[in-house]
């Protein structure tokens, strides 16, 4: 759960939660205020495009994932998501105000000057608990060193966090250059930077770049898991219908896992398919311990959860969710399966709680709002359940749980005309 300060204790501790039938875990937010920033929290944001041409904002982005994921290699750091630290993108918060929310000590943040054929890529490490600057470093390489440039900054990086933090086991490369050219590495990153926009104009132009690098480079695993992406993004947002898009995606997943099985993305990948298609547990933790081997992420933490609380075991659920909401404070996602654990426990005051939280950084918030409307309605408050429904813009959605709601008030002509 992280280092809190006790009372008549004079170093911090760090506390765990135990799982038990018997026991009720904490949540996070109700201890804030006791929590202590650990020294190995680490929050790197999204890297500022220094080139005067938007047309690279693409690859600062895609070089703040790269060591967002080279960083999470590191067992001894706790490192923010991706979600999280893009939160803050082109934001003018004080370091320290970004440090508090997202409990982190330190801060790293970069940039990305292009200019004819050189790259400048400069980075800092912040100590915003101790509020100073402790290193920085700029690299000027040719735009086609852009492997060789992820490599050496991620060892710089982990070196001096090293020094400031304490010694920690870095190995000797932290990223897995992939096997093809630097031209559709970048057409990958772009790819990946308009998916990650998340509205259908732009999740459709990065599958058509993606494509293209497929043309190309057919086995570039990460570029198939992109077009997985793509799809699952159509058909969860309502841009697609939902089996039409699954069903188009599930090849490029296939090409993905034959390609490169042992890449994180694709282990997390055989875990849901263990666990939905063939309900085989077992081998779907097995598949999640791999990718936690390769990287640990948020992905494996909410993952956990998921499965955890399908078996009906909340409480063990809750502390891995409490995990992913340290090193993701504002993901939907969480905010979500945090609800959704709370609400199969039939805490359903506490459940809304948490799907009010995801509304508030989500539009499309479909799923957390039919379990809000049958929190409800388990609930009694009917008219409430009402409200909410005739609000939804997904007429299966809106018109199923309009009728459930007329019904419990005994309206059943209403919902017998419902359309």
């Amino acid at each position: 759960l992280g280092y809190y300060k006790l009372k008549n204790v004079t170093s911090p501790l760090e506390i765990f939660a135990i799982t038990s039938h018997d026991l009720a875990s904490p949540e996070l937010d109700a201890m804030s205020g006791k929590r202590l920033r650990s020294k190995n929290a680490i929050a790197v944001l999204p890297f500022k495009n220094q080139s005067g041409d938007a047309d690279n904002e693409y690859l600062c982005d895609g070089i703040t994932e790269v060591i967002i994921n080279a960083l999470a290699r590191i067992k001894e750091l706790k490192v923010t998501s991706r979600t999280s630290s893009f939160f803050y993108k082109d934001t003018n918060l004080p370091l320290s105000k970004i440090g508090e929310e997202l409990g982190v000590a330190i801060i790293l943040e970069g940039s990305v000057r292009i200019s004819k054929n050189r790259m400048r890529v400069s980075v800092t490490l912040n100590d915003v608990k101790e509020d100073f600057q402790f290193w920085s470093e700029s690299l000027d390489r040719s735009p086609d060193d852009i492997f060789e440039v992820e490599d050496e900054v991620s060892i710089l990086i982990a070196d001096r966090l090293r020094e400031h933090i304490g010694h920690f086991d870095v190995e000797e490369k932290l990223i897995a250059t992939p096997d093809v050219s630097v031209g559709a590495y970048k057409s990958y990153l772009k790819g990946r930077y308009h998916l990650l926009k998340m509205n259908q104009q732009d999740i459709r132009t990065g599958m058509d770049v993606l494509k293209k690098t497929l043309e190309s480079d057919p086995d570039f695993a990460e570029a198939n898991l992109g077009m997985h992406l793509g799809y699952t993004l159509l058909g969860t947002l309502g841009f697609m219908p939902a089996m039409e898009a699954f069903q188009a995606g599930y090849p490029y997943l296939q090409k993905a896992i034959e390609t490169n099985p042992e890449l994180p993305e694709c282990q997390l990948q055989m875990s849901y398919i263990r666990f939905l298609a063939e309900w085989d547990l077992k081998a779907s933790y097995e598949h999640l311990q791999r990718a936690f081997e390769k990287r640990p992420t948020v992905d494996y933490y909410q993952s956990m959860a998921s499965i955890l609380s399908a078996e009906g075991n909340s409480k063990a659920a809750l502390n891995y969710i409490n995990t992913a909401l340290q090193l993701d404070p504002h993901s939907n996602i969480n905010f979500h399966l945090t609800g959704f654990i709370h609400y199969i426990e039939e805490d359903y005051d506490e459940a809304i709680r948490w799907f009010k939280k995801n509304k508030a950084v989500q539009d499309r918030f479909i799923v957390s709002a039919l379990y809000w409307g049958q929190a409800l309605v388990a609930q009694g408050k009917f008219k409430e359940a009402l409200q909410l429904y005739a609000s939804l813009k997904d007429p299966i959605a809106r018109v199923g749980g309009m009728a459930v709601a007329y019904t419990g008030l005994g309206r059943k002509e209403d919902a017998a005309t419902l359309e």
